[in-house]
C-alpha cells in the first residue's frame, strides 16, 4: 500500500464499568473484527464492494477500572490475535462450555465460571482470602487473580510465534491505565521566607496527589532497570516482566474500593513517576526535582480502583496522541467507550428566562450528609480542569465520539431506562449470571457496528470537496458508502472505518427492496431483532447463593470478632521500643482499668453475645443481601418471579 494514503490517528478511552466491562469487551471485539476485515479486503479485494484505501492507526488505548483491564487485554490481543465472537455464534456462546480463541470473551464472559461447578460469583463468596483473621474485602478477590493469570498464560504461550502487530495498530502503541494510590505522592511549593538562606527546612505549602498513571509502550525494548533512559517514559511490552507488570496494574486499576481487595504495586521508580507528571501535568523537570526530593525510590504503594479519581482519561489519551509533538496530528480523534454515560439534559426543556426550581437538600442529619460528602469528593477528584480549558478555548482540534449502550425491543423501539444486564447493583450484577455478560457482550458488538456506520464519520456539503481523509476515494466508493445527513439535506457523511458486513447486508436488502430509500435500508440493517434480555429466576438465585453468602458472612464476622478480642487484650507492641508513645499507651491502660474495672460477669456476657452474633448474623446478612439484590435486579427487569 502506498505510504501517501491519508491516515486517521485514533485514541481509545475505556471508562470504568465493573462487570459491564463485558459490554466494552464486545465493542472492542467488533472494532478489531471490522479493522481486520478491512485490511484483508485491502490486500485481496472484495469482489462486489469498493475498498477504501486510507488508513486508520490506533495510537493510544487507555482506561480506568474495568476499562483499564480491557485496554490491557486489547493491547495484548493485538499482538497474539483473537477470533471474533460473531452474531452467528450467539446460541453457542450462551452455553457455558463455549471456549473461543478470544482473550476478551474469556476474560469478561467466561471469567472463571466452572461449567459443572461453581460460577464466578460463588467463587467470589469463597473464604480462601481470609487468613489469620484478615479480611481484605467484602468479596474474595482471588477470582481476579485467576482471571489475570489465565489471560497472561494464554498471551505468553503465543507471544514468541513471530506475529507482527496488525497494520491498524501503531508500532509505538501507548497503553495507559489510571491508578489511585492510598499513599500520596508528596509535593511542596516553597515560599521565600528564609532571609538568611540558612534554614535546612524551607517553609513550603505541602500537598499530596493520589492520582497516578501507568504507561506502557510497544516500542520500548528494555525494562526500566536496563537500556536507554527513554525507557523511563513507559514500560516496554516486549519484555516479559513488563507484561506481568501490565497485568498487575490492570488488577490494581480494577480494585473496586471495599468490594474488592486493594492491590500492592511495587517498583515504580522516582524517575518514572516524574516523567508521567511531566507528560500529563505539564510540569518542568527542575520543578519536579524539587517537588519529589523526599520521595522514596522506588515508590511502593497500595492501589485501589483507578476510576475513583480518573474514570475517563480521555484528556491523557489526547496528550499521548501528540506523540511528544506540540500539536495533534492531522485527522485524529478519540473514542470514549462508556457503559454508564452521563447525559446533559437538553436546554430546550427549560423555558427561556425561567430557571429550574432548586430542590433543597436535607443536610442537617448524619445519614443525609454522608452520601453527598462522598459524592462531592469523588466528583471533585474526577473534575478535568485541563480538558475543560481545551473545550472552552477551542484548542483541541480532535474529533471526540462516545460509544454507549443503546437497546431496542422486539418492535425495534428504543428501550427507556436500563440497557445493560450488567448495570444493576452498581455494575456488579454481571458477576451473578453468565447470561447477563453474554447479552452485554453482544450488545457492545451491535452498538459498535452502528456507531461506525452512523456516527464515526466525517461530513461534507454537496458541491464541496470531500474531507482530506477521503481524497483518494473513487466515485464508486463515494456513492456506495456515503449517507445523507437526516436533519440537513445536501450534507453527506462518510465512514472513517468501513463495516463490510453492514454494507453487504445493505446491498442484499437493496436487491430485495429496490424502492426503499438508502437511509431506510441502513436503518433496517442496523436494527435487527434484538437478542432476548436475560432474566434469572428468583428462587434459582436464592438457591444458588444463599448458602455461599452465609459462609462468607460467617467468616467475616468471626474474623472481625477475633480482631476485636485481640485488640481489647492490648495486643503486642509492634515496635518493641520504650518510646514516649508506648509509655502514654501504658498509662492509659492503667487509668482505664482503674476507672472502669471489669465486672465478673463481663467475660461471660461477652462470650454469649459473640456466640449469638456468630449464630444469627450470617443468616440475617444473607437474607438482607438477597433482598437488596432481588430488588435491584427486579427494577432492571432481570428477575423472573
Amino acid at each position: 500500500m502506498s505510504q501517501e494514503q491519508p491516515t486517521f490517528h485514533l485514541g481509545l478511552t475505556m471508562a470504568g464499568a465493573v462487570s459491564a466491562g463485558a459490554y466494552t469487551a464486545g465493542v472492542i471485539d467488533y472494532l478489531l473484527e471490522a479493522l481486520n476485515t478491512w485490511e484483508y479486503y485491502k490486500e485481496h479485494g472484495h469482489g462486489t464492494l469498493p475498498v477504501p484505501q486510507h488508513q486508520v492507526k490506533i495510537e493510544v488505548v487507555g482506561g480506568a477500572s474495568a476499562g483499564g483491564v480491557t485496554a490491557a487485554l486489547m493491547a495484548l490481543a493485538a499482538k497474539v490475535g483473537i477470533e471474533p465472537v460473531k452474531e452467528k455464534d450467539y446460541e453457542a456462546a450462551c452455553k457455558p462450555d463455549f471456549k473461543p480463541n478470544n482473550l476478551l470473551f474469556e476474560a469478561w464472559v467466561n471469567i472463571v465460571d466452572e461449567p459443572k461447578g461453581r460460577d464466578t460469583f460463588q467463587q467470589m463468596l469463597g473464604t480462601e482470602d481470609i487468613v489469620e483473621d484478615q479480611v481484605p474485602s467484602l468479596l474474595n478477590s482471588k477470582v481476579i487473580d485467576a482471571i489475570a493469570e489465565q489471560a497472561l498464560r494464554e498471551v505468553e504461550a503465543q507471544w514468541d510465534k513471530g506475529q507482527n502487530l496488525p497494520p491498524y495498530i501503531a508500532e509505538d502503541l501507548d497503553v495507559l491505565l489510571t491508578l489511585c494510590s492510598l499513599k500520596g505522592v508528596p509535593m511542596g511549593i516553597e515560599f521565600d521566607s528564609d532571609i538568611s538562606g540558612k534554614q535546612k527546612i524551607k517553609p513550603s505549602y505541602q500537598m499530596q496527589t493520589h492520582k497516578l498513571l501507568a504507561r506502557f509502550n510497544y516500542q520500548r525494548k528494555g525494562s526500566e532497570q536496563g537500556g536507554d533512559v527513554q525507557d523511563d517514559l513507559a514500560y516496554g511490552l516486549e519484555a516479559a516482566e513488563m507484561r506481568q507488570r501490565l497485568i498487575e496494574c490492570a488488577k490494581s486499576t480494577a480494585a473496586f474500593p471495599i468490594g474488592l481487595a486493594a492491590r500492592p504495586l511495587q517498583g515504580l521508580s522516582k524517575k518514572y513517576l516524574m516523567r508521567q507528571f511531566a507528560t500529563f501535568g505539564k510540569l518542568k523537570e527542575d520543578a519536579l526535582e524539587r517537588m519529589f526530593e523526599g520521595l522514596h525510590d522506588p515508590f511502593n504503594f497500595m492501589s485501589i480502583d483507578g476510576g475513583t479519581l480518573n474514570n475517563e482519561p480521555f484528556g491523557e489519551t489526547e496528550i499521548l496522541l501528540k506523540k511528544g509533538n506540540a500539536s495533534l496530528p492531522k485527522n485524529c480523534g478519540i473514542v470514549l467507550i462508556d457503559p454508564f454515560p452521563n447525559f446533559t439534559e437538553p436546554s430546550n426543556q427549560v423555558p427561556k428566562g425561567k430557571a429550574k426550581k432548586e430542590v433543597p437538600t436535607a443536610a442537617n442529619t448524619l445519614e443525609a450528609i454522608i452520601s453527598p460528602i462522598l459524592s462531592t469528593l469523588i466528583h471533585q477528584g474526577r473534575f478535568k480542569e485541563q480538558d475543560l480549558e481545551e473545550v472552552v478555548e477551542s484548542k483541541a482540534g480532535c474529533k471526540k465520539n462516545m460509544i454507549f449502550p443503546s437497546r431496542r425491543d422486539a418492535k425495534r423501539r428504543k428501550v427507556e431506562g436500563n440497557y445493560l444486564a450488567c448495570g444493576a447493583l452498581s455494575g456488579f450484577s454481571g458477576f451473578i449470571d453468565r447470561q447477563f455478560r453474554v447479552h452485554d457482550f453482544f450488545l457492545g458488538r451491535k452498538n459498535c457496528r452502528n456507531f461506525l456506520r452512523y456516527f464515526f464519520v466525517l461530513e461534507y456539503a454537496e458541491g464541496d470537496p470531500v474531507p482530506e481523509l477521503f481524497q483518494n476515494w473513487s466515485q464508486e466508493a463515494l456513492d456506495c458508502y456515503r449517507m445523507s445527513r437526516p436533519t440537513q439535506p445536501g450534507y453527506y457523511q462518510l465512514p472513517i472505518i468501513p463495516c463490510f458486513d453492514f454494507m453487504e447486508a445493505v446491498e442484499a436488502a437493496r436487491v430485495k427492496y429496490p424502492e426503499t430509500s438508502e437511509r431506510d435500508l441502513n436503518w433496517e440493517v442496523g436494527h435487527p431483532e434484538p437478542f432476548p434480555f436475560p432474566q434469572l429466576g428468583a428462587e434459582e438465585l436464592i438457591g444458588r447463593y444463599e448458602g455461599a453468602l452465609k459462609v462468607r458472612a460467617s467468616a467475616i464476622v468471626r474474623a472481625m470478632d477475633a480482631k476485636l478480642r485481640k485488640g481489647s487484650d492490648g495486643g503486642d507492641d509492634a515496635s518493641g521500643e520504650d518510646t514516649d508513645a508506648s509509655k502514654a499507651d501504658e498509662q492509659l491502660e492503667l487509668f482505664w482499668a482503674k476507672r472502669f474495672p471489669k465486672k465478673p460477669w463481663a467475660n461471660i456476657a461477652g462470650a454469649v453475645s459473640r456466640s449469638l452474633l456468630q449464630w444469627l448474623a450470617p443468616g440475617l446478612v444473607a437474607r438482607n443481601v438477597l433482598k437488596v439484590v432481588l430488588k435491584d435486579l427486579g427494577r432492571s427487569g432481570l428477575v423472573r418471579w
